[in-house]
């Protein structure tokens, strides 16, 4: 007998087996149903989720995985109006309940003092919305599912849904295990992002140790053309992979009705800094120029209403904030792919202000012998002088990639061989000193096509290089999104490539757009990413005069060949002259 129970013990347990041992340690009194079963017994929810769209199911099922897992406990649900997003709140509401109620002491499990309510709060703009949109949905459900209108296990636990609005406070003091908070995007910023701070510190600091198992924040809300607080969360989120982004949009949502699509398909570019939104059309098509993430494909049958009126098609129908601060990478593939020259230093280097012996020219030498000698280089400095970086970049023309050779449609091919950041030590200020001099080098060594800088902390070095002769501008990356769209281009394109710099590649990773200028979240920077759309930008104004031969590389093969014409001059005369004697 005991023989068989330490083989027994020896086999590895099956999944089933791991799931029922897990649940035991959290202290279920019986294993709660799965999500599917919860979704479609008429026991739970069969008779009230019929006619639930097949996306929220697929949706629900991704963030449930087993009956007492919950992979994404943070939701974030933006898009389209009329998409079934309360809808999919309610049920996470209710399947989250259902799961404490399968608990045999949901204070012992969740390590929170008996007597005080569990409680799911639900914030909008207003009180009467959230009973109208929320809680007296949800107490129907109740009463017409058997399992909450009866049947349920009686556990010891004492639960509210609190009603929270934007002028109440109503959600202090409470265990909150789960928090709704929808259309956020429609009262005061400030508001939203006080909410959003206290309902996240408030949650962490009495479940964090939980959230795989037991509740979760949803932040739900429809589009609009204001600065988004869900699109800013998105992209400032410091919780990883705990976060879903469910984006919606009416055809999307609905594709399982067979309607949308039916009649064709037509583009729409939703608009950036230079290109109001508007309709592809022969007269008006949208150009390799314009960012590829701003275009959208919308089924004909919606052709009236954004003829009708764009702005609000492209909010209500396609869930698309047209002026808000939209992560400028919606996908990132593309963006790794152009990181593939080496690095030869580390991302971001220091150079002593007062060692005028520490030459930029030394540390950056093994980046330049990747530069051809017959490329004309444009260099672009981003500079921080006491505070942020220096961005310094590096970029030139490596050839024509052609599309349609009869119509002339091509776009150029660039290499950014250096983009690094420069940094102080303690107590120094940015060498300026050290950039010119690296300049001047530079010089030496090829032909700059141009040289350009913002203007903080720039005029003096400008000035100086233009006494020099060198080529040199102010040129602006904040002002509009022009130079960032046009780097996105190409690499969306695969049209250019940057060595890799883990830095960067976070920088432009975390790049969002903000009405018409492109930003950076508080806890990130974008300095080398400032110069590298700066010098690539620069060097796509030129791309005539950058698709040349350098100068310098002329003058020194002709150099060469007029001394190898003078070698084999010689020779031949010499040769002639012991011909002669």
């Amino acid at each position: 007998m005991d023989e068989n129970k330490d083989v027994l013990l020896d086999k590895p347990l099956s999944f089933d087996q791991k799931l029922v041992a897990a649940a035991k340690l959290l202290g279920y009194r019986k294993m709660p149903p799965d999500i599917n079963t919860f979704l479609n017994d008429e026991f739970y929810l069969g008779n009230l989720t019929k006619n639930l769209y097949p996306f929220w199911v697929e949706q629900l099922n991704d963030i449930f995985p087993t009956p007492i897992h919950t992979r994404y406990p943070i939701v974030i649900v933006k898009g389209a109006i009329g998409t079934g997003k309360s809808t999919f709140s309610r049920i996470a509401t209710l399947y989250q309940r259902a799961r404490l109620d399968h608990l045999i002491n949901p204070y012992d499990s969740l390590g929170i003092m008996e007597g005080k309510m569990i409680t799911f709060s639900f914030f909008m703009p207003n009180i009467d919305a959230v009973h109208t949109e929320f809680i007296t949905p949800i107490t129907e459900w109740m009463s017409r599912s058997p399992y909450f209108n009866g049947g349920m296990l009686n556990n010891s636990g004492q639960y509210l849904f609190n009603a929270d609005a934007q002028r109440s406070n109503s959600a202090i003091g409470k265990d909150i295990i789960m928090y709704v908070l929808s259309e956020m995007n429609f009262i005061p910023y400030h508001i939203a992002k006080q909410k959003l701070s206290s309902a996240f510190t408030r949650w962490s600091s009495r479940f964090e140790r939980f959230k795989d198992y037991f509740g979760m924040i949803i932040i739900d809300t429809s589009s609009r053309g204001d600065e988004s607080i869900a699109d800013e969360f998105a992209q400032n989120n410091p919780y990883g992979d705990y976060v879903k982004v469910i984006n919606t949009n009416q055809w999307e949502v609905r594709k399982h009705q067979n309607y949308y699509g039916r009649k064709g398909w037509f583009r729409v570019f939703a608009g950036d800094s230079l290109h109001p939104p508007f309709i592809e059309t022969p007269e008006r098509p949208i150009t390799m120029d314009m960012d590829a993430d701003r275009i959208v494909k919308v089924p004909e049958e919606l052709r009236p209403d954004f003829e009708l009126d764009i702005i609000q098609a492209l909010q209500d129908k396609a869930g698309i904030s047209t002026s808000s601060s939209d992560v400028f990478f919606q996908d990132t593939t593309d963006l790794k792919k152009c990181f593939k020259l080496p690095m030869y230093t580390e991302d971001v280097m220091k150079v002593d202000f007062y060692d005028k012996t520490d030459k930029l020219i030394y540390h950056f030498d093994r980046y330049l012998r990747d530069i051809p000698d017959d490329k004309i280089i444009y260099v672009r400095y981003d500079i921080g002088v006491t505070g942020d970086n220096t961005g310094i970049a590096i970029c030139y023309f490596d050839k024509w990639k052609v599309y349609d050779s009869d119509r002339n449609i091509r776009q150029p091919i660039l290499i950014v061989p250096l983009a690094v950041g420069l940094n102080r030590f303690e107590g120094q200020e940015t060498p300026v000193y050290h950039l010119f001099e690296f300049i001047m080098d530079l010089n030496e060594r090829f032909e700059i096509g141009r040289f350009t800088a913002d203007q903080f902390a720039s005029r003096q070095l400008i000035q100086d290089l233009r006494r020099e002769g060198i080529p040199s501008d102010y040129l602006s990356v904040d002002r509009t999104d022009e130079a960032y769209v046009f780097t996105k281009t190409l690499i969306n394109n695969g049209l250019i490539s940057f060595p890799d710099n883990k830095l960067l590649l976070n920088e432009f990773s975390s790049l969002r757009r903000v009405g018409r200028k492109i930003d950076h979240p508080k806890s990130s920077s974008k300095d080398i990413a400032d110069a590298v759309s700066g010098v690539v930008h620069s060097c796509y104004l030129d791309i005539d005069h950058a698709g040349q031969l350098s100068n310098k590389y002329r003058i020194t093969k002709h150099s060469e060949y007029l001394e190898i014409r003078n070698i084999d001059s010689m020779d031949t005369f010499e040769r002639r002259f012991r011909e002669l004697f």
